[in-house]
């Protein structure tokens, strides 16, 4: 089996132009809808703060131009603005990542380009009109769509009485008004499609199944097929989605292979 000794650290691309996140999604014109999924072993952390970061400054900390600098803040112009909203995480465990890798604080009240709503806790009732205020409010400071990051929005089809459909329904919403990036599990273990239609694993499968027909473009995260090597952690997949892109943003469909190492620092490789 290769190791990631043999191997040559690249820098991540998505699209044919060696861009990450396109200009062009950007477009109040087009509605693009990418997904980030993963598996119980590979969490996506670090490239969803790779892809903020991307929307923010037009910069990414995986590449090999670093960008790192311990004056900068998020006061002045930004590629895009940004909200992620998380039923999962905290707003810690993002400032965490932000502070080492690009010795930026993302909690700080001067942010205004930047905002975190946590659903963790509070306010899940109200997620959809929450995310929506905060759209309305920093669309009014750019000419570019706001860009949305949701992470595992589907734990509402389960401690809520939503549906899928009515779940769906306001994600496309959303995506009207956004450049929305949705992060889900699509760990085979939740995908167990079963005859009864209540069953957890046939909601969810019948649920991101209908998501993914939905999709531009589709990042997948999922560990080796020979299990975690102590060199090489997982795979990073970049697939079209099953919707046409826009013109001429042509996504570079490709698969990495990355290492996440103890210290948290991020390779990629080319598989």
């Amino acid at each position: 089996m290769t190791s990631s000794s043999d191997l040559q650290h690249q820098d991540l691309a998505v699209y044919q132009d060696s861009s990450i996140v396109s200009h062009r999604t950007l477009s109040p014109s087009y509605n693009h809808l990418n997904l980030i999924l993963h598996h119980q072993s590979t969490k996506p952390t670090w490239l969803t703060v790779a892809l903020v970061e991307n929307c923010l400054l037009d910069t990414c900390y995986l590449n090999t131009v670093k960008t790192k600098n311990s004056g900068y803040t998020l006061n002045g112009n930004v590629k895009s603005e940004v909200i992620l909203a998380s039923f999962i995480n905290d707003l810690n465990v993002y400032s965490k990542q932000f502070i080492k890798f690009l010795n930026l604080d993302i909690s700080a009240p001067s942010s205004p380009n930047f905002k975190f709503l946590e659903f963790l806790k509070k306010d899940i009732d109200r997620w959809f009109e929450t995310i929506q205020l905060e759209i309305s409010k920093l669309s009014q400071k750019t000419s570019s769509k706001v860009t949305v990051f949701l992470e595992n929005p589907e734990l509402l089809l389960f401690i809520t009485n939503c549906t899928i459909n009515q779940l769906l329904e306001k994600l496309q919403i959303l995506n009207q008004q956004c450049n929305l990036f949705i992060i889900s599990n699509s760990d085979p273990s939740l995908l167990d499609h079963t005859e009864f239609e209540n069953d957890i694993s046939t909601i969810y499968s019948t649920y991101l199944a209908k998501l993914i027909h939905k999709s531009n473009l589709i990042l997948s995260l999922c560990p080796l097929k020979t299990g975690r090597a102590n060199d090489i952690t997982g795979q990073l997949k970049i697939n079209k989605g099953l919707i046409s892109s826009i013109p001429n943003v042509i996504v570079k469909e490709r698969e990495y292979l990355y290492l996440v190492n103890k210290d948290g620092n991020v390779k990629l490789f080319f598989r």
